[in-house]
């Protein structure tokens, strides 16, 4: 599912991170919203400035003809107008035509090479296109060119988010607070870093922030459901999903997390309300009937979840989870092997690096009497997360039943290691006693 640009926090810049995933391009030039003065055009008679301002307010006011004229106007008089020319780009984006767009950029900026927020909009422009190593040139160009100029150092600090470099990317969002602490859009993205280096509270406070700052935009408050919520903190992960439900009651992943934490709270009704609500408004969406599914599932209707799952799959004919789910019903309660290991293949191929689908195919070849084909699965499940005491046991139990005795001790001893509580435990201890006789 898309999730909306970060870039919605009002006054902030462009979040390329987000906007890279979700294959958006527009924005890459200018930001009339935030657009300081001393962009105006520097050559030419004093009539450019005039039609570059006015082709501002058009553009600010959705106006694309009426800018176009204006911006195409100003270059008609300082044909060498770096801003004029961005004036033109940001039309472009905005009527959809990228590569036109592309092409007023590098005009842009190869007219005025010192000008700092052509050399940003065209290393947006790189980002877009997947062209990182030019887009931090440029970037870090256009932050050289301007000690206060803010949104290229946020540009770059999503570049390296986007690539991993965590300490980069916190080090640039802590630049651009330097020099603006208002901005909402660098505290909610320092805040996403610090969510992946495991601060959880660095980033509670950043994502606090950017939600006062920014009132209007819900993903900061999304966020903070989601911190609280994975720290058991239910109450406060309910508060905020809630928040960003009504800031924005047609935000997905908001209603998602606001039924998941109904869901861990037992309010099992209150939470398929959710989930069937969100079905209805979003056709087009797998994940809203998946959850419906997940939660029948969860209370035991096999039949229902299984309809629900269909549901979903019809949608999104990859959608993993769903896949997944389906192909543990179609062994458990319709007896069809053939049909389950068919799903839990689609679902792992759509999805490798999620252990629980390798788990689950390894259950089905189990099932199907293929057991070395199955341990290959679950060592793949033990590999991809090796602190599960459950995938380990269950691959000591495959072994054991290959034969390999020595290999099997080993992995259910670690398994009872790191927790003697797991679903499972009490038959990995037999299955351990009997390896030693």
């Amino acid at each position: 599912m898309k999730i909306p640009c970060p870039s919605a926090v009002r006054g902030a810049a462009l979040a390329l991170s987000c906007c890279l995933a979700a294959g958006q391009a527009s924005a890459v030039a200018l930001d009339p919203a935030t657009l300081p003065a001393s962009l105006l055009p520097k050559s030419g008679p004093s009539g450019a400035e005039a039609r570059y301002l006015a082709g501002l307010r058009a553009v600010t006011g959705n106006k694309l003809d009426d800018a176009d004229r204006a911006f195409r106007g100003c270059l008609e008089v300082a044909p060498k107008a770096a801003a004029c020319m961005l004036g033109v780009a940001t039309v472009a984006a905005d009527r959809g035509n990228r590569d036109e767009s592309g092409k007023w950029i590098e005009r842009a900026a190869a007219a005025e090479p010192d000008n700092p927020y052509a050399q940003a909009s065209l290393g947006r422009w790189h980002a877009v296109n997947g062209r990182i190593e030019q887009a931090i040139a440029a970037l870090e160009k256009a932050a050289g060119l301007d000690p206060r100029a803010v949104r290229p150092r946020v540009d770059l600090g999503d570049i390296y988010l986007t690539n991993g470099d965590l300490d980069r990317a916190i080090g640039k969002y802590r630049e651009a607070l330097a020099i603006d602490d208002s901005h909402a859009g660098a505290h909610y993205a320092l805040g996403a870093a610090l969510t992946r280096r495991g601060d959880a509270t660095g980033a509670a406070r950043e994502f606090k922030r950017a939600t006062g700052l920014a009132p209007g935009n819900p993903l900061p408050a999304l966020e903070l459901a989601r911190l609280y919520s994975a720290a058991g903190d239910l109450k406060e992960a309910e508060k905020y999903a809630r928040e960003a439900v009504r800031i924005q009651p047609t935000l997905v992943p908001a209603r998602l997390a606001l039924g998941q934490i109904l869901e861990s709270t037992g309010r099992y009704d209150e939470a398929m309300r959710e989930y069937r609500d969100m079905a209805a408004a979003n056709p087009g969406l797998a994940a809203p009937s998946f959850h419906v599914g997940a939660l029948l599932h969860r209370k035991g209707d096999l039949a229902g979840a299984a309809a629900e799952y269909g549901k979903a799959l019809k949608t999104d004919a990859a959608f993993a989870p769903a896949l997944n789910n389906l192909a543990s019903i179609e062994l458990a309660r319709n007896k069809a092997p053939a049909r389950a290991e068919e799903l839990a293949r689609k679902a792992v191929a759509a999805a490798p690096g999620v252990a629980a689908y390798h788990d689950t195919l390894a259950e089905v070849l189990k099932a199907r009497g293929n057991a070395k084909a199955a341990l290959v699965e679950q060592q793949e499940a033990v590999r991809l997360e090796p602190g599960n005491p459950v995938y380990l046991a269950r691959a000591g139990t495959l072994q054991a039943q290959l034969g390999q005795k020595k290999e099997a001790s080993a992995s259910l001893g670690r398994a009872l290691q790191m927790s003697s509580s797991f679903p499972g435990a009490d038959e990995a201890r037999r299955l351990l006693e009997s390896l030693k006789r």
